[in-house]
């Protein structure tokens, strides 16, 4: 009788193993997702386009405050400051009067590179 109903668990445990469906792992941006075959079979991928900027748009992607001048404004004040040099693409530093002048007019280097650097990371 204990060998009939060893057989009838083993023949149970086979065919509800046989009927699961398969899973699958799928890494994912965060962790690890279980997936079943049939939702694989139905799942739809989408691509979306990568825009990689030329060489001229990087300069159009800047503000356009970037490519004005240095102007050291009408005052006579020193005061160390960084303007975006359209000509060299570099920050660098200025002396400025103190009033006047133009956007192109920062605080810091780090300020200058960000708002005008072409570049995400760019360190000039």
């Amino acid at each position: 009788m204990k060998m009939i109903w060893l057989c009838l668990s083993a023949a149970l445990l086979v065919s509800l193993v046989d009927s699961t469906p398969e899973l699958r792992n799928n890494i994912q941006d965060q962790g690890q997702e279980k997936t079943s075959e049939r939702h694989l079979k139905e799942h739809i991928v989408q691509e979306f386009p990568t825009q990689i900027l030329k060489e001229e748009d990087k300069e159009a992607s800047k503000p356009a405050f970037c490519m004005e001048p240095q102007s050291k404004g009408d005052c006579k004040a020193m005061i160390m400051r960084y303007f975006h040099n359209a000509e060299t693409g570099l920050c660098e530093q200025f002396s400025y009067g103190g009033c006047g002048g133009n956007r192109n007019n920062f605080l810091t280097k780090e300020e200058c590179v960000k708002t005008c650097s072409p570049g995400p990371g760019s360190l000039w």
